[in-house]
C-alpha cells in the first residue's frame, strides 16, 4: 500500500481530541504529520530523517501556508476522521515521506518506527503517537 495524506478537507477531530496551537517552521496541508523543530516550531516528521525529524509529536488539522503561520495539531483523538479507504486494523506509521504516513507492513530499513494509529472504521482512526525512537534493522 503507499503512502497515505489525508486530504485537508476530510481531517476532522472528535470532541475528545487533544489540540495544541503552535507555529509552522514552513507550509503544513492539514493531515501531515508533524513534529516539534529545535526553535519550537512544527515541521514535516519524516521516518528516515535524522533526528528530530522522525519524532513525531502530532497531525496538524489546519493548514499554514508558510513559515511563522500558525497551526493547529492534534496530539490524541480516539476517533479522528482521515478519510481514505485504508482497511480495518490496519497498523499507521510514520513514512519515510515527509508528512506522510503508511501501514505498518510498508515499514524498510532505516526507518524510526513510530505507530501514530489504527483504522478503526472506514475513514477513521483512532490516533495515538507511540514513538521508538528505534531504526528499523
Amino acid at each position: 500500500m503507499a503512502d497515505f495524506i489525508p486530504t485537508p478537507a476530510n481531517v476532522v477531530t472528535s470532541a475528545a481530541a487533544t489540540i495544541v496551537e503552535g507555529t509552522a517552521a514552513a507550509a503544513i496541508n492539514a493531515g501531515q504529520l508533524v513534529y516539534k523543530n529545535a526553535l519550537g516550531l512544527w515541521d514535516l516528521a519524516d521516518a528516515d530523517g535524522i533526528s528530530p525529524l522522525y519524532k513525531v509529536a502530532g497531525m496538524a488539522i489546519d493548514s499554514a501556508p508558510g513559515a511563522n503561520q500558525p497551526i493547529a495539531v492534534v496530539t490524541d483523538d480516539p476517533d479522528l476522521i482521515v478519510g481514505g479507504s485504508t482497511p480495518i486494523g490496519t497498523t499507521m506509521i510514520v513514512s519515510a515521506t515527509a508528512g506522510a504516513m503508511c501501514p505498518d507492513v510498508d515499514g524498510a530499513t532505516g526507518m524510526y518506527k513510530s505507530v501514530v494509529g489504527i483504522i478503526t472504521a472506514p475513514g477513521h482512526m483512532r490516533f495515538r503517537v507511540i514513538r521508538s525512537d528505534v531504526a528499523m534493522p
